[in-house]
Order: structure tokens, then C-alpha cells, then sequence
């Protein structure tokens, strides 16, 4: 008989990958590097590479511990375009 006692199987795969990384932001893609973030990284790199295209025009992004949505506050109105097979959730989890 064999039996094992432990076993680590490595698989590792990004939440942000080259399926759900990309959206428009008045007409210019934006690409999120692929990796794991956790909520605050992720608004900070999300504001950062729009503020990047149209500089000061984000002024916040909040994200809802309730229910994971992001909300964009900006100086003016702006476009945001998502693909259609555009999906991420981001998991919160209370300490």
C-alpha cells in the first residue's frame, strides 16, 4: 500500500488576468496589470492609470464592503466602457 501524508500541489492563477483587465476610460483603454490585489491596492492602481490618461479627473473611488461595487467620483463627466465578458470581484473580508 502507499499512502500520502502531505502533498503541495502548486496552481496559482492572477483574479486580474488577460480576460478581465482591460476597460475604456474616454476612449483610451486602460490596462490593469494582471495579479491579486486586495481593495485598497486595487483603487489606488484603478485611479492612479486613469489619473495617468486625464490627470486630477477621478477624485475618488469608494468600494462598498457590503457589496463589493466600486463607485467613481469625477470632477466632470467622464466615459466608462466595460467589455462584455468584462467580470471581477474583488472578496472583502472583515477583520
Amino acid at each position: 500500500n502507499i499512502c500520502v501524508m502531505n502533498a503541495q500541489i502548486p496552481v496559482s492563477w492572477y483574479i486580474v488576468n488577460s480576460s478581465n483587465n482591460q476597460f475604456k476610460y474616454d476612449g483610451n483603454w486602460v490596462t490593469i496589470p494582471n495579479g491579486n490585489y486586495n481593495g485598497n491596492s486595487f483603487i489606488t492602481l484603478i485611479k492612479s492609470l486613469m489619473n495617468a490618461i486625464i490627470p486630477a479627473s477621478v477624485t475618488s473611488i469608494v468600494l462598498s464592503s457590503s457589496t463589493g461595487v466600486l463607485t467613481f467620483t469625477f470632477v466632470a463627466s467622464r466615459s466608462l466602457q466595460f467589455p462584455t465578458t468584462f467580470s471581477l470581484t474583488i472578496a472583502i473580508k472583515r477583520i
